[in-house]
């Protein structure tokens, strides 16, 4: 592997045990403490990647398969992005309401907290483990180091900080038609659940 791949491996491995380890603490320990360093990962660590590989990661092994004139081949890899926005709008969304809750609302909350985490956890799991054996190898046979290094700096010079607009940023630039870009909403004006317009699966 070379030096690029090596690091994009390295940050998905600490991507996925700190994911691991944050959920883990939170659902032991659900503290408004353990929910904002979740959070904070997930809108700054997380985000900031997929970004990061929408602007500069995807286009090269579009480029690479020579699919422009069919539509992408990373696009089921955009489609996954747009899920992982979802689930942390939805975790965020969750932990903003947890503190003022009690009872059985906080029951409720706190469950599908652990849900969604799960699902996130699935989902990414996935999405890397996709990269690692298809994307990564793809890049080290058909791209320069120089080029590797360029779209490297690209994927961690994220326009504007990175936060609570890191979704926002994210899902402007995943490839859906421009009609189908606007989160679905319900009648009450709340963000639709992670796919769509789909509840995640219990």
């Amino acid at each position: 592997m070379s030096e690029v791949t090596v690091s994009i491996h390295n940050h998905h491995e600490r991507l996925l045990r700190n994911l691991r380890e944050q959920s883990a603490a939170f659902v032991a320990e659900p503290s408004a403490d353990n929910g904002a360093r979740l959070l904070t990962l997930l809108r700054e660590d997380l985000l900031p990647h997929a970004e990061g590989e929408e602007r500069a990661l995807y286009p090269l092994i579009d480029r690479i398969l020579r699919t422009a004139r069919n539509g992408r081949a990373t696009e089921t890899m955009s489609v996954d992005h747009e899920f992982i926005t979802e689930y942390v709008d939805w975790i965020g969304a969750a932990l903003h309401s947890l503190p003022e809750s009690s009872g059985m609302q906080r029951d409720l909350l706190l469950s599908q907290l652990r849900r969604y985490l799960v699902q996130l956890e699935a989902v990414l799991n996935l999405h890397l483990e996709k990269e690692e054996r298809i994307f990564l190898p793809m890049i080290e046979r058909h791209l320069s180091l120089a080029e590797q290094q360029r779209m490297m700096a690209a994927m961690h010079g994220t326009p504007g900080a990175a936060g609570a607009d890191t979704g926002a940023r994210l899902r402007r630039i995943l490839p859906r038609a421009a009609g189908k870009q606007a989160v679905a909403r319900n009648k009450g004006g709340r963000r639709a659940a992670p796919g769509r317009n789909r509840r995640p699966r219990r």
